[in-house]
């Protein structure tokens, strides 16, 4: 059942969706990951970058999306030969590597291959290793399948009830919110929580198996580039990832590459959502100003606020306060918080986070007001005999979208 769960979910998958757990399957074959890249056109044909499990070998991977079961010698002459002499060619750059001008190669693809691209990429292998080079080889499908299967050994959940949280969180369109008390449900289910004294080395292979189930269980979000939906799946995983820890008393530097995995893949979802509002022009509808006053809208505004705040408060602490991304950010937040809308005890915590990030831009008492703002709409509707109540904090935003519309009375 979990086999057929996995294979399904890699033949839906694109490089994205299998990136973060292929980087733990690595850490769990005694790899270093030193750098694990978003998918664009500046990555250099190198996605990942690791030491080998000699501590000294560096090896770069190249993950690829195979759009049938097998990768074909058109889509291998179109797209995948020209990332080759990337990958080979181009040197490793990175402070934490002695380059000595070999590495290791591989392309990672989740098909298999046809045999005239096995053949054209061992011709290529000939012609580099004449030239004192490494050959690059091809992990497939059925070598990742196996992987995965590999680490899941007895981790994944295998009763009923919890395969049914799984497939129920599987079978979902995307475009929604994510079901995030099934999601946390099941990756309490999926970590020894219910173990006493569990090894460090069980618990760290743990993280790695919750890590493909938490990919394989948020796919559709993926596919459809949900970015916040990305964004809240791998906090509340990180976020059990750290009560694991600290019920087993593993030190966090033990687990610091799990980590610093799970924070990258959450900054580079906050980046591409932040792209994402940069290319919607319609986000605030000039030609129809009536839709910007909806509450929808506004609760929009809203969410989308807090999370540009993260990002903006994350970027100053990368010290990245002089790019392109940064100033807008700024502007955004500046801009938009006149349309916040305080909807629901949910929204305090994107109240506050843009408080905070301005706080750190403005150092007039003017963002002072802004607390003072929230603590003045909290208690009005809070007040005693007052109808608009604010609804507690586990109230998804669609789930209380129907009172703040007046279709229904009461929540």
């Amino acid at each position: 059942m979990i086999e057929r769960i996995i294979e399904n979910w890699l033949d839906k998958a694109n490089e994205r969706s299998f990136q973060i757990p292929f980087c733990y399957v690595l850490i769990n074959e005694g790899y270093t990951i030193i750098h694990s890249t978003k998918h664009n056109i500046m990555e250099m044909g190198k996605d990942i970058i690791a030491l080998d499990s000699d501590g000294k070998t560096p090896c770069a991977f190249q993950l690829k999306n195979v759009k049938g079961s097998k990768l074909t010698l058109t889509e291998y002459r179109n797209d995948l030969e020209n990332q080759l002499n990337s990958l080979v060619y181009n040197k490793i750059i990175h402070p934490s590597i002695d380059y000595n001008g070999k590495h290791k190669s591989f392309i990672v693809i989740n098909g298999e291959i046809d045999e005239a691209v096995q053949i054209s990429i061992d011709q290529f292998n000939s012609t580099i290793e004449e030239r004192g080079l490494l050959p690059i080889k091809i992990i497939t499908k059925g070598q990742l399948l196996k992987k995965f299967i590999d680490l899941q050994d007895k981790l994944w959940p295998t009763e009923l009830k919890n395969i049914k949280e799984f497939l129920e969180i599987y079978v979902e369109d995307g475009k929604g919110v994510l079901p995030k008390e099934k999601f946390a449900q099941l990756l309490f289910n999926s970590l020894p929580f219910d173990k006493e004294d569990v090894k460090e080395k069980e618990c760290i292979r743990a993280i790695a198996s919750a890590s493909v189930i938490c990919s394989a269980a948020i796919n559709p979000f993926t596919i459809y580039n949900n970015h916040f939906a990305e964004f809240e799946a791998w906090v509340i995983y990180l976020a059990y990832v750290l009560a694991l820890a600290e019920k087993n008393k593993i030190e966090i530097d033990k687990i610091r590459i799990e980590i610093d995995i799970s924070l990258s893949a959450i900054f580079n979802f906050l980046k591409r959502l932040c792209n994402e509002i940069i290319e919607n022009e319609n986000l605030d509808d000039k030609e129809n100003p009536a839709i910007t006053d909806i509450p929808l809208y506004k609760i929009k505004v809203t969410l989308l606020n807090g999370l540009m705040s993260i990002y903006g408060l994350w970027l100053r602490f990368n010290q990245e306060s002089t790019n392109a991304h940064f100033n807008f950010v700024k502007d955004f937040c500046l801009n938009n918080f006149h349309k916040l809308k305080l909807w629901g005890e949910y929204a305090i915590p994107q109240f506050l986070l843009h408080y905070f990030f301005i706080r750190e831009i403005d150092p007039t008492p003017k963002p002072d007001f802004i607390l003072y703002s929230i603590v003045e709409g909290i208690t009005f509707m809070n007040k005693p005999r007052n109808k608009g109540l604010l609804p507690n904090p586990y109230y998804n935003v669609d789930e209380i979208l129907p009172y703040i519309l007046g279709i229904e009375k009461t929540p």
